[in-house]
């Protein structure tokens, strides 16, 4: 951290952004649920009508298994063993896992293995490659609801048969300019590599903060060039702002960032997730202690001590990452679908899909979701990181955290 007199606090961090294109469609309104937990474990719902043996029911999740994804199948099956308290024999839930190989081939391949499982009456998408238009295509097809819990799509791809948990790439931009209105910055600047996404997520950034009061001294793009790396770090040299906000690949992110350093650039480099994945940490190195981004949801254990008591006696230790509340929302909202399907004795795939569209609100880990006709959440929830000695120790300092907008 850097200050000076006339520009007041700065900081430095980094981001990556990663965005995919699509089409949404409207959704009827209908009962708000509870998924929070209500004591020491989360709440069991009521047991449904008996289902044949021979008919188990299963819930499918699809998740980058080989790079990473595992955190999301324990917090998945978390969630099942909360949903199967006190249910016996064909009344329990399986949990049928794919991997989707960070891919969308491997994406689509896992889709049609669900799709031709009978007994799996609701999948859970974990990241952008899950739920990619071809894989959201085949469930539509196969008339399969899906909870997308951590994909930032804008948007929305082929939503007919998606409930989406994750706020848009639009929403989180939007809400980091405010972050910066918030901690009373007054001019920042964007840069972006130029691809329609990237373009999008700093044209919300920017309306943002301008509607707020704020001023933009610069609007720039960089493809990733070397020599436009040095310009665009010339220009933010003399138009001096408080806050940069990227859009672009997480190691160009560093790049950026690092330039900045070298040319002594006391602006705050602000982005989203990527910051603190592998591609920014190696190409960041030591610089990365200063980095800060937002997520889509506060730590899991910053909202409900019963599920982090949960997961531990589950797991026997911590607890889930920032995109835990997510897969666990998403596991039980699926969940939660099946059973009321049960209950109207339409158990099967139609069923659980209309049960799911019915859900307008529920109250989660995180607070109330509210869906709107996208079946998106009307109000993102945003929290903000300071990754503090990240390299070194492999911890993270948590710095601020903000429900919004409006902050």
């Amino acid at each position: 951290m850097a200050t000076n007199s006339k520009r007041g606090v700065f900081l430095r961090g980094a981001l990556g952004l990663a965005l995919a294109l699509g089409a949404c469609r409207a959704r009827a309104a209908a009962p708000k649920a509870s998924l929070a937990p209500a004591s020491g474990t989360a709440e069991a719902p009521s047991v449904a009508a008996p289902r044949s043996a021979a008919r188990a029911v299963k819930i499918g999740l699809v998740a980058p298994l080989s790079r990473g994804g595992v955190e999301a199948t324990r917090t998945a099956r978390l969630a099942l063993t909360e949903f199967n308290q006190g249910r016996k024999g064909a009344d329990k839930a399986e949990l049928v896992v794919q991997d989707d190989k960070a891919g969308a081939a491997g994406a689509l391949e896992a889709a049609e293995s669900l799709c031709g499982d009978p007994g799996v009456l609701a999948v859970v998408l974990e990241g952008e490659e899950a739920a990619c238009p071809q894989a959201l295509r085949a469930y539509r097809r196969a008339g399969l609801a899906v909870v997308c819990a951590s994909s930032f799509a804008s948007p929305r791809p082929d939503s007919s048969t998606a409930t989406w948990l994750c706020p848009t790439q639009e929403q989180m931009a939007a809400a980091a300019a405010q972050y910066c209105r918030h901690i009373r910055y007054k001019q920042v600047a964007t840069v972006e590599d130029g691809c329609d996404t990237a373009m999008a997520a700093a044209k919300a950034f920017v309306d943002s903060f301008r509607r707020s009061g704020g001023k933009v001294v610069f609007e720039g793009k960089w493809a990733g060039s070397e020599d436009g790396l040095q310009r665009t770090v010339q220009t933010l040299k003399l138009d001096w702002p408080q806050a940069v906000f990227y859009a672009g690949p997480a190691r160009d992110a560093a790049r950026l960032m690092l330039a900045m350093d070298k040319l002594k650039v006391p602006a705050l480099l602000f982005g989203g997730p990527a910051i603190f994945g592998p591609d920014f940490l190696e190409t960041a190195k030591l610089a990365a202690k200063h980095s800060m981004g937002y997520f889509p949801t506060p730590p899991f254990s910053r909202r409900r001590k019963a599920s982090l008591e949960a997961y531990r006696a589950y797991f026997g230790y911590g607890g889930p990452g920032h995109w835990g509340p997510l897969i666990f929302e998403a596991t039980r909202l699926g969940l939660r679908a099946v059973d009321a399907a049960a209950k109207q004795g339409e158990a099967g795939r139609s069923g659980v899909l209309k049960a799911l569209d019915s859900i307008q609100e529920y109250d989660g880990i995180r607070g109330r979701v509210s869906f709107g006709p996208d079946r998106s959440p009307e109000d993102p929830r945003v929290a903000v990181y300071l990754a503090w000695n990240m390299v070194n120790s492999k911890r993270m300092r948590y710095l601020f955290r903000i429900y919004g907008p409006p902050f």
